[in-house]
């Protein structure tokens, strides 16, 4: 290895220890447990380098591990699930900061690489409070790699999920608990009130399938008696449900930024029902 490759890689290993360090005193982790951390990427030494190599090379993931030191280490963790080996989360982890790159709109994709949180749409409920669906980094970094959050009006969390987009692997779901403050008795009822019983674990369980369809992706880790599409005549929770999955789409991609004129009713609507973007119950914000 000649001089300007050590050093490159010692700037790599110097920079990662540092960022890594910084997040041991916010989280409140002894020296011991980061120095048994050091001693784990000393043992993976050629496999370590390689990840750094990767890191600094991805923009997004460069940028991510700014806030995210954790990033640095992600591979050789568990993540997501204990049937991934090293090779396949090195592949799942870079292929969800490949997709967060070319495929987020830019200003979601800002703030989601810097750790911040996103609205991205706002649902309105029948006779309830609206409530609104975010994006952040998931409060358990092993589950993946962005969580999809339900908030009720007062930023109580109804539901969460962790999404990770992993290329060839599909779309990973893995379910989390709603972290504090947890949903209240009352915001829950209020919920199932105003979506027509629809529960709100169910409800990001078809946006992240309706999300994974709409890019090609097969859905990964959602129950089988969740997947299953219904055959019976849609519900009125079923078409809540429906109109939440375009509103959450078009919002996650930047395609919706205001409700279009009442009068601009497009051809070929059944009679009676309004599109997505038209449903006066649902409210579209930009990232």
């Amino acid at each position: 290895m000649d001089d300007r490759q050590s050093k490159s890689v010692g700037r790599l290993w110097l920079e990662a220890a540092r960022r890594r360090w910084s997040l041991r005193l916010v989280a409140g982790e002894s020296a011991w447990q980061l120095a048994w951390l050091m001693l784990r990427w000393l043992c993976r030494y050629p496999r370590q380098t390689q990840w750094l190599r990767a890191v600094d090379d991805c923009e997004a993931m460069r940028r991510a591990a700014q806030t995210d030191p954790r990033l640095y280490e992600r591979w050789h963790r568990p993540c997501i699930s204990p049937r991934f080996g090293p090779a396949a989360r090195r592949r799942i982890i870079a292929a969800h900061y490949a997709f967060v790159q070319h495929r987020l709109p830019r200003r979601m994709r800002e703030r989601v690489l810097h750790g911040q949180d996103v609205r991205v749409a706002t649902l309105r409920l029948e006779g309830e409070a609206p409530v609104s669906l975010h994006l952040r980094k998931p409060a358990r970094a092993d589950a993946g790699e962005l969580a999809l959050l339900l908030l009720a009006g007062d930023k109580t969390v109804l539901a969460t999920c962790a999404l990770t987009f992993a290329g060839d692997e599909g779309l990973l779901v893995a379910s989390m608990p709603s972290p504090a403050p947890r949903a209240d008795e009352a915001a829950m009822r209020a919920f199932l009130r105003g979506s027509h019983g629809l529960h709100p674990r169910k409800l990001l369980q078809v946006l992240a399938r309706e999300l994974a369809t709409f890019h090609h992706m097969a859905c990964v880790h959602v129950p089988p008696s969740q997947a299953e599409h219904e055959k019976a005549a849609p519900t009125t929770a079923q078409m809540f449900c429906r109109d939440a999955c375009a509103t959450f789409l078009a919002a996650f991609h930047g395609q919706a930024r205001r409700l279009p004129s009442p009068s601009a009713q497009p051809a070929g609507l059944l009679p009676g029902r309004k599109p997505a973007a038209l449903d006066p119950r649902l409210l579209v914000a930009g990232p």
